[in-house]
């Protein structure tokens, strides 16, 4: 094919320049639709937390390639719409050059699409987040010495998050956050309050977050048993806020 026909580069490079940019543009606008859903999820059900900030997380990583990948293809194809009057020896090179980065910025940009409704999302999430963590959890041909039932931690931390929401209750801890979480606050935001508050330290909002995870990771993953260290931290939490409460009383 003879691509130095001045009128057809012309059209093919201005064309696809602006369709890309107007494809990008929608997409991007697609993309906040999204993430607003996501937060909502995330104020309804709070176990999703951590696994929705990773799919935010990769979601962004796959963003910024496509605005570098789109913004290299709109300057190239109007460096080359604007060249295209000119002859010069590596005319035919820059087409196929350019051609191909734009063919790659708009495959990415549907991988992308295709990505983001992707309805194992959550379950793909939580176990990479539990592959990336996999020393707070125990396989379940692990020695039962140094770990314990998911269901015995989960119920352990039933008696955590009572005493959670006895602190919120008492201390209105959540009533700064009524407006964006009407029914249900998430632990995570109570941690830190409780913090400013100063009814615990910042070690132990660090102890109260990373067994929240386990829990929430639990929630949503294939997980058999967890590594005794975080029940053992769970135990001695659960000891620390009641002490708080008393105290207090």
């Amino acid at each position: 094919m003879d691509y130095k026909a001045p009128d057809n580069v012309y059209w093919l490079f201005s064309s696809s320049s602006q369709a890309i940019a107007a494809f990008i543009g929608f997409l991007t606008a697609g993309f906040y639709f999204v993430l607003d859903k996501m937060d909502s999820q995330v104020a309804r059900d709070s176990t999703l937390n951590e696994i929705n900030q990773e799919i935010k997380r990769s979601h962004f990583t796959k963003l910024k390639t496509i605005c570098v990948l789109t913004g290299a293809s709109i300057l190239f194809s109007l460096g080359l719409v604007f060249g295209n009057g000119f002859d010069f020896g590596l005319k035919n090179v820059c087409v196929i050059v350019v051609s191909l980065v734009n063919v790659a910025t708009i495959s990415w940009a549907i991988s992308f699409v295709i990505g983001i409704i992707d309805p194992d999302n959550i379950d793909k999430a939580a176990k990479k987040l539990i592959r990336e963590n996999k020393n707070l959890f125990a396989a379940g041909t692990a020695d039962k010495g140094d770990s314990v039932r998911i269901g015995e931690f989960i119920e352990q931390f039933v008696v955590l998050e009572k005493a959670v929401r006895d602190l919120d209750a008492k201390y209105e801890l959540s009533w700064q956050l009524r407006d964006k979480y009407k029914t249900y606050t998430p632990m995570n935001e109570l941690f830190r309050t409780m913090l400013q508050r100063r009814l615990v330290d910042a070690q132990t909002v660090d102890a109260l977050q990373e067994v929240n995870k386990v829990r929430n990771l639990a929630a949503h993953g294939q997980i058999d048993r967890v590594d005794r260290r975080i029940s053992d931290m769970l135990a001695e939490l659960v000891r620390k806020l009641q002490d708080v409460l008393n105290r207090n009383g």
